[in-house]
């Protein structure tokens, strides 16, 4: 479970200046399966007022304006905004949405708000509703296995969303050139192909213990100069867990696909699951 505020998602207070509608948008992580259980917190204040011709012994000569909800175009909720400082309203997330297979592949989210209604500019009304940035977006979710599969690629290991991560580069100890210029070249494709908000760390192999075990990495280099790669390598050859290439003598890579070895001259670019946590890659 996380709670997204506004603030979070880089929105600050929302406006709605009666009659008038206002949206916000979200993408959450890939690996993220959301729940039905799942809402939205609105920390609202609404200012009104309502012009005397339009009262009839001190109350509304009609309905006051209601705010409609809208979640990927699916009406989430409706209700009377109460008039005040500091209120609260709290709907569910439809469970449409939610469904990664058919309505929402990509995990995005957008929230509309209307508060409008069929009196619009004639109906006497004056109101001013401000959502403030600490509403939340309560997200329940089951954090899932990643697909490796690289016609995705940077998914996983980048997760494509609105939120902040971190991506670590391990390289050999001896990098050179042409290793800091795959690590360069592979960030560019991910901040190119995403919308997350990544930043990348490069670290050198012997340093590779101060990376979290829940961590997604990216690791350059041969495994005859990169003492990780080796050692991942090592561990996956022969379990077939998630592994299109093997380790064997001398340090060579084995491609089990083209049933060779890898030249000194080739690159390979393959998916495996984190050897510390398989949430990761």
């Amino acid at each position: 479970n996380v709670k997204l505020h506004l603030s979070q998602l880089d929105y600050s207070e929302l406006v709605l200046d009666f009659p008038e509608a206002v949206e916000f948008y979200v993408r959450l992580p890939d690996q993220w399966q959301v729940k039905a259980t799942s809402s939205f917190t609105m920390h609202y204040t609404l200012y009104d007022q309502v012009e005397d011709s339009q009262l009839l012994g001190g109350y509304y000569a009609f309905d006051p304006p209601a705010v409609r909800i809208y979640v990927n175009d699916f009406m989430a909720a409706t209700f009377n905004p109460v008039s005040g400082k500091d209120q609260y309203y709290t709907f569910d997330i439809p469970l449409q949405v939610t469904d990664r297979v058919n309505s929402n592949p990509s995990n995005e989210f957008s929230f509309r708000f209307e508060f409008v209604d069929e009196h619009d500019f004639y109906c006497g009304y004056v109101g001013l509703l401000t959502m403030h940035e600490d509403s939340f977006f309560n997200v329940n979710y089951d954090f899932m296995l990643p697909t490796l599969d690289l016609s995705r690629f940077p998914n996983p290991i980048s997760q494509n969303s609105s939120l902040s991560e971190i991506i670590y580069f391990i390289v050999p100890d001896n990098f050179n050139g042409s290793d800091l210029s795959a690590a360069a070249t592979t960030a560019s494709i991910i901040t190119k192909s995403t919308v997350s908000f990544a930043t990348y760390k490069l670290v050198r192999e012997s340093d590779r213990l101060g990376i979290p075990n829940k961590a997604n990495i990216v690791v350059i280099g041969p495994p005859s100069r990169n003492a990780f790669l080796r050692d991942v390598l090592y561990r996956r050859s022969g379990t077939g867990i998630g592994m299109p290439s093997s380790l064997v003598s001398g340090n060579k890579i084995y491609v089990k696909s083209a049933d060779r070895m890898l030249a000194d001259n080739e690159g390979l670019i393959q998916l495996m699951p984190s050897i510390m946590d398989p949430h990761y890659s």
